[in-house]
């Protein structure tokens, strides 16, 4: 799921190409994100963009 969203750049595409639901697609990179102890994306209504 972090590879498809960092190619991606966008949950919902993302989601999309996983065929999982947008929620699903969030909720899953919020437990990674709370798993590693940072955020990983940068969230912005024009999609997302890798902290790294």
């Amino acid at each position: 799921m972090f590879l498809q969203l960092y190619k991606d750049r966008n949950i919902t595409v993302a989601s999309q190409n996983l065929y999982i639901s947008q929620q699903g697609m969030s909720k899953s990179i919020a437990n990674l994100e709370k798993e590693v102890g940072f955020p990983l994306f940068k969230r912005s209504v024009s999609g997302v963009k890798y902290r790294g």
